[in-house]
Order: C-alpha cells, then structure tokens, then sequence
C-alpha cells in the first residue's frame, strides 16, 4: 500500500523545483534540499526564491536515479541481498498507483524492498529489529528520483536564498 507522506506542490509553484540537492548530515540523516521560486501573493509572480529540506531520520539506504526511467531497485543495489525475483517484486510495487500523484514524497507500506532491508539489517546487527520505512519521490523539474530507506521524515519551515544551488 501506497500513502502520500508530503506533496511539495501544496507549496511550490506548479512548475515544479527549481533544485534539488541532498547531502548527509553529520549523524545519520539524509537531507534533501528542495529550492523553488517564491511566489508573490499580491502580483502571483516570482519573489526570489525559497528553499525547504526533508529530512530523513536514520537513512539507512538511499539511491538516486534518473526519472523517468527504469525503477532502481535492482539486484545491483544490494550485491549479494537482493535476488532478481525481489526486485521484479520491487519494481512491481514501485508502479502501483500513488492516486495519479507524481512528485509526492510517498510510502511504500510494507514493501518487499524494505522486507528485504530489514531482514539484511537484522542479519547485520546481531537480531535487533529496525523501524525502517520505505520513502520515495520523483522531482519532475529536476528529472531525477529518489528511494530512502530511513525511520521517519521531516520537513523544515521555508528559507529565503539566492539561488538555487546556494
């Protein structure tokens, strides 16, 4: 089952981001940045530009891809852990219906990838049972995709730049 997390169109014009970029914080958290142009409410022309991130809490696997393009979740991904009949499930997961949504950070509840992921976690950490969810999201300006296995997700209040790549 699919459940939309966040839709960033709720506050990012609806041509889409300007930029993404995405780093690792200095524990364990992956952070995207997404940068859009501001909207003037008065004028509904641009007004410089904005910048919000989603965090994701304890990003354990993440990959990043083209989009469109062939799902990511291949054998590849996990040398070793992931057998091609896991990730043709994988894939077939990845196409089910997001309510015609595209560009919504979206989870994947109870998906095979992450069954997968958290029994390799659990072989890896002596037994002890993770709390993963699996996220993804397609950002439609950018032409680039996410998949994040993390525990949970945030998102920061806007911040005025100068650029998209600031």
């Amino acid at each position: 089952m699919r459940k939309v997390i966040i839709d960033p169109y709720d506050w990012m014009p609806g041509y889409g981001e300007s930029g993404v970029s995405f780093h690792l914080s200095a524990g364990k958290d992956l952070v995207l940045e997404i940068t859009y142009d501001a909207p003037n409410t008065e004028t509904q022309e641009r007004s410089g530009m904005l910048r919000r991130s989603m965090t994701f809490i304890s990003a354990w696997y993440f990959i990043m891809a083209p989009f469109p393009g062939a799902d990511p979740l291949w054998p590849e991904a996990m040398p070793g852990k992931l057998s091609p009949a896991d990730a043709v499930r994988a894939q077939e997961e990845a196409r089910e219906p997001t309510d015609g949504k595209f560009g919504c950070l979206v989870e994947t509840v109870g998906s095979h990838f992450l069954d997968v992921c958290k029994a390799w976690y659990r072989q890896e950490a002596h037994g002890r049972s993770p709390d993963f969810r699996h996220f993804h999201i397609e950002f439609l300006s950018e032409n680039v995709k996410f998949h994040i296995i993390a525990k949970d997700v945030t998102l920061s209040e806007p911040v005025r730049v100068t650029s998209a790549y600031e």
